[in-house]
């Protein structure tokens, strides 16, 4: 498998795993606001999202997204 698609699975994981965090009020805001898959180029609005409405777990995010990326 390509680096690239191995990177991108790993973004969806971590991405996914970070919904998993969110309120039910914040994961329903999030999927009216992605509907769909999160498109590659929305990541990094998306994370900025998630380290805003997640304070307390905000190292969590950051070690999450840094130490793969």
């Amino acid at each position: 498998m390509p680096l690239s698609k191995e990177i991108e699975k790993f973004k969806r994981k971590a991405l996914e795993e970070i919904l998993e965090k969110l309120t039910e009020s914040q994961r329903n805001t999030f999927q009216k606001l992605f509907p769909k898959e999160v498109p590659e180029n929305k990541l990094c609005e998306v994370y900025d999202l998630c380290e805003r409405t997640l304070i307390e777990n905000k190292k969590v995010c950051l070690e999450v997204f840094n130490d793969k990326n």
